[in-house]
């Protein structure tokens, strides 16, 4: 961020169009393979990310994190298109869980044909009292990666 973000943040005008912004760091408990086998690699790639900010009943966290493992993750995988994601816990009832994707068209597909079963596969109402989703392409030239 040192060393790239002013440049990147004066050539875009980014100043013009935030108002706020909140940051949150949190633990990966959970990371989820795709298209490709771990998040660094799809990096490399990714043109969206899609985040769902969920905010838990109390009591639901192990049965939250179980459905993630068991029917978000094969359950994206196996659309195509999602390159990996994770879980991020970042409080007591709050999770992010983020997936990259090769593209919209990608993501368009398996919202429209594998969405729907796996939300009521996972009895998302059960696990949660709010979530907030968020799609959004990402920049290639934003991209700040690790050297290898």
């Amino acid at each position: 961020m040192r060393e790239r973000h002013d440049a990147v943040v004066a050539g875009n005008r980014q100043a013009d169009s935030c108002t706020a912004i909140e940051t949150a760091a949190g633990e990966v408990v959970h990371e989820m393979a795709g298209d490709m086998a771990d998040l660094p690699g799809a990096l490399q790639s990714a043109a969206l990310l899609r985040v769902a900010d969920c905010l838990l009943l109390p009591g639901r966290e192990e049965h939250f994190l179980e459905v993630q493992r068991r029917v978000w993750a094969p359950g994206m995988a196996a659309a195509g298109g999602m390159l990996a994601g994770a879980v991020t816990r970042l409080g007591t009832h709050r999770y992010l869980v983020t997936t990259l994707w090769s593209g919209c068209a990608a993501h368009e597909r398996y919202a429209a044909r594998h969405l729907p079963s796996l939300h009521s596969r996972a009895a998302v109402g059960d696990d949660l009292r709010s979530v907030t989703g968020h799609v959004l392409p990402l920049e290639p030239a934003w991209r700040v990666l690790p050297a290898v």
